[in-house]
């Protein structure tokens, strides 16, 4: 169903993402397939099983979701949404989703798919021109290893949070898993050099001296 024009933003249908966790029965296979939630003290009562889902604003319908386990964190999962996003709309995002590459992605699979969020105060950018107070065009400084780097940070620390709690079993499955993704975020090849690479010797403020200088 087309969106109507008073509920578009400039032209774009406005789109929405989100998480949501659901508690299970509490079964040995469950709790291999699933996982559950864990901090530094327990782990939790039942098993759990996260959704991360994509919603029509407008009719507030869910046009797509990821269901996994919770060895697999909000932000990997939502890449399972890219395919189902429609051209010419604007999707909303909470901070949690802030990874450029993820972010790109989700910008060039189709046509005019733009996003939002709000901006953490540390975020790095260069400001290209200005509209208005607190309204700037914007550029972002990355590059594919920070990329890849930040990802792949991110699905372990995921992973060293839930793991040790959980029976030795499930480990084998969960590190097959950590495998994959890690596949995911591997950077492009190094483009070859045009030129040979040379070690520029640093300046110095004082005069150099020999070895028969120094007695």
């Amino acid at each position: 169903m087309a969106p109507t024009p008073e509920a578009c933003f400039h032209g774009l249908r406005p789109l929405a993402v989100d998480g949501v966790v659901w508690a299970t029965p509490d079964t040995p296979h469950n709790r291999q397939a699933y996982g559950s939630t864990a901090n530094q003290h327990q782990i939790s009562v039942w098993p759990q099983v996260g959704a991360t889902c994509l919603m029509d604003t407008q009719t507030h319908l869910i046009r797509a979701a990821s269901l996994t386990g919770m060895a697999l964190g909000e932000p990997t999962s939502a890449r399972d949404l890219i395919a189902h996003v429609p051209d010419h709309s604007l999707t909303l995002f909470d901070r949690l989703y802030y990874a450029a590459a993820f972010l790109l992605d989700w910008q060039h699979a189709g046509t005019e798919r733009y996003w939002f969020m709000r901006a953490r105060s540390s975020l790095r950018h260069r400001v290209v021109a200005t509209f208005g107070p607190g309204d700037w065009w914007v550029r972002l400084p990355v590059s594919p290893q920070r990329l890849s780097f930040q990802w792949l940070t991110l699905a372990i620390t995921m992973a060293l949070t839930g793991w040790p709690l959980e029976e030795p079993k499930a480990l084998p499955g969960r590190l097959q898993l950590l495998r994959k993704i890690a596949a995911w975020h591997l950077p492009p090849p190094r483009r070859p050099r045009s030129y040979p690479r040379v070690i520029k010797q640093s300046s110095r403020s004082y005069p150099r001296k020999n070895a028969s200088q120094l007695n």
